[in-house]
Order: C-alpha cells, then structure tokens, then sequence
C-alpha cells in the first residue's frame, strides 16, 4: 500500500514516466505495477495521472 500511495504521489507531482515511477518504488514490471495498481484504487495508473495531475499542481 505504501508504494502504491508513494507512486500516486510522484505521478501528480513529477512528470517521470510510469515505468520510472515503477522502478523507483520498488516494482520489477511495468505491467505487475498496473495490475497491482488498479487493484488498490480501481483505475489505472494512466487513467490517475490523467484525472490528477492538472488539478492538484494549482492546489
């Protein structure tokens, strides 16, 4: 849950690619973090950064 929450975060603050993030909190496969990732919030990680990003960088 951890490393999901810490991707969330870098995908509405930086504009790493999701295989970077990915990486950098500790999955080995793109693909197993998308899975991982729509089973902890019911959306991919594409579809997160699309619907987050643009607002929460004016809050």
């Amino acid at each position: 849950m951890k490393r999901i929450e810490r991707a969330q975060f870098l995908m509405v603050t930086t504009s790493h690619s999701l295989s970077s993030i990915a990486e950098g909190v500790g999955f080995d496969t793109l693909p197993h973090f998308i899975k991982i990732f729509k089973k902890v919030t019911s959306v991919t990680p594409g579809k997160y950064r699309e619907q987050h990003h643009a607002t929460d960088i004016l809050e």
